[in-house]
């Protein structure tokens, strides 16, 4: 443990206020010209503009999706942050964040955003860092999990609107498998 500044989680929180503000507070669309995969251009432009992959995680669609993500990023990213350093969290934000943005988009198409696939993936790594070394320092609440991924299975059900539920999943599976892999690396 160390006291390092959670700057990397401040960036992301800065991030995504700059980008999902305009359209909150001013209806503007132009973040999602800019940073959603393929929104309005034909589906092989993200390739050609890779930043695509990982931006939609930048934008927010109401002012608590932003509010409830900028929490529970705060709580995840600077654990992360502070116990491991900027760059392991840089690293799970870009992984978690491409790939189950990938997921959402070829599943649904281009018409989302949002934090929440890569805060599922940051759960599942604090997860199993907690359960696999207890005395790593991280701390989930021991029922934070189980509320998770109550919401997860909520948000299939419809009952709570239009929900990234492919982004969630893929997040949480990819969260797991880095966290798995880094553990048993580390044997």
């Amino acid at each position: 443990m160390s006291n390092r500044q959670p700057i990397m989680t401040i960036a992301f929180i800065a991030a995504s206020l700059l980008l999902s503000l305009p359209f909150l507070a001013l209806n503007q669309n132009w973040p999602f010209q800019f940073f959603a995969i393929s929104a309005y251009q034909n589906s092989l432009s993200a390739f050609d503009q890779p930043w695509r992959f990982v931006t939609p995680i930048f934008l927010h669609f109401s002012a608590l999706h932003l509010i409830f993500n900028m929490y529970w990023l705060w709580e995840f990213g600077r654990q992360i942050e502070r116990i491991q350093g900027r760059y392991v969290l840089l690293g799970l934000v870009v992984v978690t964040g491409v790939i189950s943005n990938l997921v959402q988009y070829y599943m649904t198409g281009p018409f989302f955003g949002g934090f929440s696939g890569v805060l599922y993936g940051l759960l599942a790594w604090l997860w199993l860092w907690q359960k696999r070394e207890p005395w790593s320092g991280y701390l989930i609440p021991s029922g934070l999990m189980t509320m998770m991924l109550v919401f997860l299975v909520l948000g299939w059900t419809g009952l709570l609107g239009s929900i990234a539920n492919f982004a969630h999943l893929g997040g949480l599976v990819v969260g797991a498998i880095l966290a798995a892999a880094v553990l048993a690396f580390r044997k």
